[in-house]
């Protein structure tokens, strides 16, 4: 008996802790969510790139422009002392003046737009947006006769580059083109007279393609088309420059000859640099003759339509994207004339008045005696580097841990370096030392730092917390 009122007394015990979990559980437990919140907004973001730096003497660095464009003026010459924010050279802004002029009234239509929407529509402002649309398509048929016309200037200019100024260099340049003197390296003679072979193939298409050309349907096709020949021509002619650049006169070839066949390949070369500009500037303004039609179609729909809190809200966002658009314009002006980063000597000036600046070579080099940082960058990062005249670097010497100091990133050499079978590449980083002075810091050759490259900045970019974005599939 006793034996039974023990098993009792325990079932009875198990039972009241059974009841008493499933009672804290049920009443009294609070349930752990398993979604996550999270904040997205608008605002700007950076890519940066943390690298390791050292401090060395700096002695010679080159400067050059973002983007292509004619040289307006040259403001110094080789030998100049130039002081800290002196300007050096400045590139032809007019084509960038108009766009922001037309931006401006873009943005002042636009916001129009907005607090009328904001206001309600009448019957005469949806005649006024259709007089808006009809005025901006007439504007855009403009745009495209310009840029058909760039396209057929490219092919002129081209035609007469290869068949007129390198041709004479040529037996049967048409056909089967050998150069009609010789050369020390084959492989330049057998890869120049391919590219001659391809390039009148190119040209004949081009010419084709031309006959039936019409401004009144899409032209991105032959847009692309002229770009690429022009590729391809102005490789033709750096080749034809190397060559020529190499010939001695001798029994065969006078030198008067040589001298000809130079100037003409120059001027043949300059001619199409200029296409290059000429082409990219009415391609840009058939662009903003679209967008404008675009923005003027728009707008009429939103009249005829009513006033919706959506459209509202896409009046907004269109604001905000010329703004956007003013803001990258503006900066492309700011950043047509090159300034002396620090007090310096000029020791190159490659450009002259007129001349067409191609990114990738240099504008001008400067000599200083001072300090710069150097840092070796992954090859896994330097892609990200777009220089388009320097990128800013955030630095914290090990020195002054508590202290941080703006510089700026100007040149990356193009020989690569091997540490432990991994590529890297040198970057040189200018910074003031003088802004260290100021705060008791003493900065000096072989001291190490943290370096925060900011390799590109979105403006006004839909920001998402990086934990929220995942990977499902291939989406």
């Amino acid at each position: 008996m006793r034996k039974i009122s023990l098993y009792l007394a325990a079932v009875v015990v198990l039972g009241a802790i059974l009841t008493g979990y499933w009672v804290y559980s049920r009443y009294f437990s609070k349930q752990v969510s398993d979604e996550l919140t999270m904040k997205v907004e608008k605002g700007d973001i950076q890519s940066i790139v943390n690298a390791r730096g050292e401090v060395v003497s700096q002695k010679e660095f080159n400067l050059e422009f973002p983007y292509a464009g004619t040289v307006e003026k040259v403001f110094v010459l080789d030998g100049d002392k130039v002081q800290a924010g002196a300007p050096l050279i400045k590139l032809e802004t007019q084509e960038l003046d108009l766009d922001l002029a037309r931006l401006q009234a873009v943005l002042q239509q636009a916001q129009a737009n907005y607090q009328k929407l904001q206001a309600g529509a009448t019957l005469e402002d949806e005649n006024v947006s259709r007089a808006n649309v009809t005025s901006a398509r007439a504007a855009l048929d403009s745009a495209k006769g310009v840029l058909l016309a760039a396209i057929t200037d490219a092919y002129t200019r081209s035609d007469d580059a290869v068949r007129n100024k390198i041709d004479p260099l040529f037996l049967n340049p048409r056909t089967a083109p050998q150069l009609s003197f010789q050369i020390g390296d084959q492989q330049l003679k057998t890869d120049i007279e391919s590219l001659r072979l391809s390039v009148e193939s190119k040209l004949n298409d081009w010419s084709d393609s031309l006959k039936s050309a019409d401004a009144s349907g899409d032209l991105s096709a032959l847009a692309a088309t002229a770009n690429a020949n022009l590729t391809q021509v102005r490789a033709l002619n750096d080749k034809t420059t190397i060559i020529l650049n190499t010939l001695v006169a001798n029994s065969q070839l006078a030198q008067a000859t040589i001298d000809a066949w130079r100037v003409n390949v120059s001027a043949g070369r300059l001619a199409v640099g200029l296409a290059v500009t000429t082409l990219s500037s009415a391609e840009e303004k058939v662009s903003a003759a679209q967008s404008n039609l675009s923005i003027a179609q728009n707008e009429l729909s939103l009249k005829q339509a009513g006033t919706r809190v959506e459209e509202i809200a896409a009046a907004k966002a269109q604001v905000d994207e010329v703004n956007s658009e003013i803001a990258v314009t503006q900066d492309k002006i700011a950043k047509a004339t090159l300034y002396a980063p620090a007090s310096s000597i000029v020791t190159k000036v490659y450009l002259e008045q007129k001349e067409v600046f191609m990114p990738g070579t240099p504008a001008i080099s400067l000599s200083v005696d001072a300090l710069k940082l150097q840092s070796d960058v992954s090859e896994l990062d330097i892609g990200k580097f777009r220089m388009n005249g320097g990128l800013d670097v955030n630095i914290k010497f090990d020195a002054f841990p508590d202290y941080k100091y703006a510089g700026k990133l100007l040149s990356i050499d193009a020989k690569e370096i091997i540490k432990e079978g991994d590529t890297f590449y040198r970057a040189n980083i200018f910074f003031d030392p003088s802004l260290a002075l100021k705060d008791g810091n003493v900065v000096r050759t072989g001291m190490s730092a943290d370096l925060e490259i900011i390799a590109e900045t979105k403006k006004n970019a839909i920001k998402i917390p990086g934990i929220a974005v995942y990977k499902k599939g291939d989406k």
